[in-house]
């Protein structure tokens, strides 16, 4: 799960680096790594015990994965409004896992 997570912060790194995608696109991008962020936060300081934390692996990764997909998607197809679509459902799955 680490060498994935990094390979998306790479890919996402990627498509902000991106001079042909407009802000909306970047601002997306960005938002995803701080929905990342506040949700590994947040694992650390409120989740309660390993059962908590293992009940939230299978629905992060598949999450994780369907941003994954969505990138590869745009690296093809290079719709923007998809990817902008696809990032936001990564945002609020993760938000939803937090409450």
């Amino acid at each position: 799960m680490a060498l994935e997570k990094q390979g998306r912060r790479r890919d996402l790194i990627e498509v902000i680096a991106d001079e042909s995608v407009d802000l909306l696109t970047v601002a997306s991008a960005a938002d995803v790594v701080a929905a990342e962020a506040r949700f590994n936060l947040w694992v650390g300081q409120v989740a309660k015990g390993t059962r908590d934390v293992l009940a939230l692996v299978d629905p992060y990764d598949d999450a994780e994965s369907d941003c994954r997909r969505a990138i590869a998607a745009f690296r093809s197809d290079r719709n923007q409004t998809a990817l902008r679509a696809a990032l936001l459902v990564f945002c609020e799955r993760t938000l939803q896992l937090m409450r």
